[in-house]
């Protein structure tokens, strides 16, 4: 458990998504969007990554800023969609 919590949440998910289930009372679709959230927040966070290497210092803090500001954006617009 020590080195999967200190590896990241990619492998300690399958660990503690049944934690998160039976104390916020998920169900398995919403468990599963969680998933989702998680493996796209990693593959977001690799692009800037990358991205930092070949961008100027100001190229990508504007990257990370406007994926900060999608990240709002959906955060104020999801609770309105219909489900």
């Amino acid at each position: 458990m020590w080195i999967e919590s200190s590896a990241g949440i990619g492998y300690l998910f399958g660990s503690i998504s049944p934690v998160i289930k039976s104390s916020l009372n998920y169900n398995q679709r919403q468990l599963a969007s969680l998933g989702v959230a998680k493996d796209l927040g990693d593959s977001v966070g690799f692009l800037a990554g990358s991205l930092s290497e070949i961008l100027p210092f100001w190229g990508a803090l504007l990257v990370g800023a406007l994926q900060n500001l999608a990240g709002y954006v959906d955060d104020l617009v999801g609770p309105f969609e219909q489900s």
